[in-house]
């Protein structure tokens, strides 16, 4: 699992040269996750000569809940506060 996690961060950081690189969802919950795909992030980046590349490799503070938010976030800038109705049915 981590491998293929951590050929992808490696080529997208070799690619876009980010200052930072977040992983996002239900993974990034989860510490020996992040702990490995930085590692093996390292390794791939000295073995091909790239080790000057320094980019940071976090989880993203919603982790697991980021989609939720970013659904919320939609919602509330694609519907016009007008549109939305209480519990009994009237609008706000």
């Amino acid at each position: 699992m981590y491998h293929w996690l951590s050929v992808a961060a490696y080529n997208l950081i070799v690619s876009v040269n980010p200052d930072r690189l977040l992983l996002g969802g239900g993974i990034s919950s989860r510490e020996d996750v992040l702990f490995h795909v930085k590692q093996r992030v390292s390794d791939l980046l000295h073995r091909h000569g790239a080790a000057a590349i320094e980019t940071e490799i976090m989880s993203c503070q919603f982790q697991n809940d980021a989609n939720l938010v970013g659904a919320v976030y939609q919602f509330l800038t694609e519907v016009p506060a007008t549109a939305i109705k209480d519990e009994k049915g009237s609008k706000k």
